[in-house]
């Protein structure tokens, strides 16, 4: 992905770095965060959402077998606080 803080974007030529052709994408992961070549937060956001929504599905079955108010506490902040941080 190539980042470019001009107005105008005009790098259409393919790149190399020791005679090999690097692939270009429109979104790539680092350290848990993702980037896109628009430098938009959307595809970031997405993958936020999806976690913290998988992890009150989580949330939900553990809440099903009438857990008490200090579980369901530790249960909030092992599972959804992390992911919100």
């Amino acid at each position: 992905m190539i980042i470019d803080f001009c107005r105008t974007f005009s790098v259409e030529l393919p790149v190399f770095i020791v005679s090999k052709l690097i692939e270009r994408v429109g979104t790539f992961k680092y350290l848990g965060t993702f980037s896109s070549e628009d430098l938009k937060w959307h595809k970031n956001s997405e993958e936020i959402l999806k976690n913290i929504k998988s992890r009150f599905n989580a949330f939900s079955k553990f809440k099903s077998i009438n857990l008490s108010s200090t579980q369901c506490n530790h249960f909030i902040r092992s599972l959804i606080l992390p992911v919100l941080l």
